[in-house]
C-alpha cells in the first residue's frame, strides 16, 4: 500500500519513519520526504526492511539525514536524494551484528548533501544498476552496471523536484538526459513504478522509483 510520511519532526530521532526489529517492514510505492531530527531525519532502521519503488527525499538531519540502518535493508529501484545532514546525508550503515547489512539494486543514491558521506557513509552491497552520486565514504561493493561518482566527479541523476507526477505519492521525475534512464537490465525491474507506470517504456526499465 502507497503511504506518505511528510513533514514530521523529531527531537531525537526518526523523524519520518522508526523500524524497531518486530518482523519485516516493507515500504512499496511510499515516500518519506520533508522530515526532520537529531538523527535519522526520514528512516531509522533497526530490523528488517525492504523499500521498493519508493522516494527518500528532502529529509534534514545532523547525522543520516535519509535511512540510517542498524539492521537489515533491501533497496530495490528506489530513490534516495535531496537530503541532508552533517554526516551521512543519503545513507548512513552501522552493522551491529554479523547478518545485519544493506544491499540495493536499480537505485538512485545520489544528490545528497553532507560533510562526510554526502551519499552514504558504511559498507554497501550492489545487486547491479545501481547510480551513486559520490561513492568516496560508502565502502561501496559494486555489481554489474553500477555507475559511481567520486568527490571530484560526482554523478549528476538529473532529477525534478519532488512533485505529484501523478499516482498516489509524490516522486523525483528523471529529466532528459539522466544517466538513470534505460539503465536497468532486462527483467531485473518490477512490473510497474512507483506511480503504478508500466515498466519498462523504453528498451530497458530506467533506475530509480520513476519511470520515464
Amino acid at each position: 500500500m502507497a503511504v506518505t510520511f511528510d513533514g514530521n519532526r523529531s527531537r531525537i530521532t526518526a523523524g519520518g519513519v522508526h523500524n524497531n526489529n518486530i518482523g519485516v517492514m516493507t515500504l512499496d510505492s511510499s515516500t518519506i520526504s520533508n522530515n526532520e531530527s537529531a538523527m535519522a531525519g526520514g528512516i531509522n532502521n533497526r530490523g528488517r526492511l525492504v523499500v521498493i519503488n519508493s522516494t527518500i527525499s528532502n529529509n534534514r538531519s545532523n547525522y543520516s539525514a535519509g535511512i540510517e540502518i542498524r539492521g537489515v535493508l533491501t533497496l530495490t529501484n528506489s530513490t534516495v536524494s535531496g537530503n541532508a545532514a552533517r554526516e551521512g546525508g543519503g545513507l548512513v550503515v552501522k552493522l551491529m551484528v554479523h547478518n545485519d547489512g544493506v544491499s540495493m539494486s536499480n537505485t538512485i543514491l545520489a544528490g545528497n548533501t553532507a560533510e562526510e558521506g554526502p551519499d552514504c557513509l558504511g559498507i554497501v552491497s550492489s545487486l547491479g544498476r545501481n547510480l551513486i552520486g559520490i561513492d568516496s565514504d560508502c565502502g561501496f561493493i559494486p555489481s554489474e552496471g553500477d555507475t559511481m561518482g567520486t568527490e571530484a566527479q560526482p554523478i549528476d541523476p538529473r532529477l525534478g523536484s519532488l512533485a505529484a507526477n501523478g499516482g498516489p505519492t509524490a516522486t523525483n521525475a528523471l529529466l532528459p538526459g539522466s544517466p538513470a534512464i534505460d539503465a536497468s537490465a532486462d527483467g531485473s525491474c518490477p512490473p510497474v513504478d512507483q506511480r503504478g507506470v508500466s515498466r519498462p517504456r523504453g528498451s530497458s526499465c530506467d533506475i530509480g522509483a520513476f519511470e520515464r
